[in-house]
C-alpha cells in the first residue's frame, strides 16, 4: 500500500510511466494515500536533472539554466505551470469570489495569466543559471523539485476548505492531509536538505515554504477557498523562490 501511494504520486507529478495499478480503490483515494510522497516523486526529479547537468556540463550556465528549465516542464508535463496561469487569471479579476473561480475553471488564458507564466519562467531561468554558475550545482538541482513538491503538502494540511463549487484536485485532497503524512514529508525533505546541503539547505527549505504559504494564504481570502490550481501555484513560486534563494542570496554551498 506504502508503495501504491508513491506511484500514485509519481504517475500524477511526472511524465514518466508507471506500474499497472490492480487495485480496486477509488483515484479521491489513491491521491490522498499519494500526497506524502509528493516531495520523494521531486527528489527523483530532481535526481534526473543533476544527471542531465552533468551531460552538459560545458554548456554555459544561461542556456543552461533554459534547458533545466524546458526538462522540468516536460517531466512534470506543465502541470503546475497550467495551474499558475489559471490561479492569476482568476485571482486578478476584479469581481466576488464565485466569479474568480468560475474564470479559473475557463480553458482560454488571458493576459494575467500569460503575464504570471512568462515572469516566472524567466525567473526560474536566471535563478538556475545562477545555481549552475556556482559551485556544486547538482546538490540545488537535486533538492529544488523536492522542496517545491513539499511546499504543496503544506496548504493541503493548513487550509482545509476545498473549492465550494467541488470538482477539481482541490476537492480530492484539500483538508484531508493527516499529521503524520505532514510529519513524513517535513522529515524526508528536511533530512534531505541537511544532508546534501547542510544548514544552507534547510535556510532555503525555510524561504520555499514560508513565503508560498503566505502566498497560499492571500489567494485564499481572495477565493474563499483554495483549489488544485492553486497547488500548482504554490509548487512553482515555491520553486522559484528556492532556486533564487540558492543563486543570488546564499551562494556558497557549506560544506557537505
Amino acid at each position: 500500500m506504502l508503495l501504491g501511494g508513491f506511484w500514485t504520486a509519481w504517475g500524477f507529478l511526472t511524465v514518466l510511466p508507471v506500474p499497472e495499478d490492480s487495485s480496486s480503490r477509488s483515484f479521491a483515494y489513491r491521491m490522498r494515500r499519494a500526497i506524502p510522497y509528493f516531495p520523494v516523486v521531486g527528489m527523483f526529479l530532481g535526481l534526473l536533472l543533476a544527471g542531465l547537468q552533468r551531460v552538459m556540463v560545458f554548456i554555459p550556465p544561461g542556456p543552461g539554466g533554459w534547458l533545466m528549465v524546458l526538462a522540468s516542464l516536460i517531466l512534470s508535463r506543465g502541470l503546475h505551470l497550467d495551474g499558475l496561469a489559471d490561479t492569476a487569471d482568476g485571482v486578478f479579476v476584479p469581481a466576488d469570489p464565485a466569479r474568480r473561480r468560475e474564470v479559473m475553471r475557463d480553458s482560454r488564458v488571458g493576459a494575467f495569466g500569460v503575464a504570471s507564466v512568462v515572469l516566472v519562467l524567466l525567473g526560474l531561468q536566471m535563478g538556475y543559471a545562477g545555481i549552475l554558475a556556482g559551485p556544486e550545482p547538482w546538490v540545488w538541482l537535486v533538492l529544488a523539485p523536492a522542496v517545491s513538491r513539499w511546499a504543496m503538502v503544506v496548504p493541503m494540511y493548513v487550509f482545509c476548505t476545498p473549492e465550494r463549487d467541488g470538482g477539481g484536485m482541490g476537492e480530492l485532497v484539500l483538508g484531508r492531509v493527516s499529521g503524520e503524512q505532514l510529519i513524513f514529508a517535513l522529515a524526508f525533505t528536511t533530512l534531505a536538505a541537511w544532508g546534501l546541503a547542510g544548514a544552507g539547505g534547510v535556510a532555503a527549505l525555510g524561504v520555499a515554504t514560508v513565503l508560498p504559504l503566505g502566498l497560499a494564504a492571500l489567494i485564499r481570502r481572495r477565493l474563499e477557498g483554495l483549489t488544485g490550481d492553486v497547488l500548482g501555484t504554490v509548487q512553482m513560486i515555491s520553486e522559484l523562490a528556492f532556486v533564487f534563494f540558492v543563486a543570488f542570496f546564499f551562494p556558497v554551498v557549506p560544506a557537505i
